[in-house]
């Protein structure tokens, strides 16, 4: 999960990991299949239009919105509110989320 922050531009090698890791999402599925890891192009024709456990909350575009699974724009006071929200659900006595914005 990604809130808020344009990690191409602030952090290149952990959206290179990001991007590295979302490749490895159809490993599973063709281990399923019974298709062998070395035979690459059914492998990465199985994973064509797979998306990798990645959600992005951004204020605006970002290169990984390709990677992800879901996006969510919004501003920074909605994206803060959601990431309180998240901890909440983790941990009951992390801070609250502020009121007002949308409402997740």
């Amino acid at each position: 999960m990604v809130l808020g922050e344009d990690l191409t531009n602030t952090a290149p090698m952990i959206a290179l990991a990001l991007r590295q890791a979302a490749r490895n999402v159809p490993y599973e599925d063709a281990k399923k299949k019974g298709i062998p890891l070395w035979n690459d192009a059914p492998v990465r024709e199985l994973a064509q239009d797979s998306k990798s456990p990645l959600f992005i909350a951004t204020g605006l575009a970002d290169s990984l919105d390709e990677i992800a699974k879901e996006i969510f724009r919004a501003s920074s006071e909605d994206i803060a509110n959601l990431g309180y929200r998240i901890a909440q659900e983790l941990d009951p006595i992390a801070p609250e989320a502020k009121t007002g914005g949308k409402i997740f």
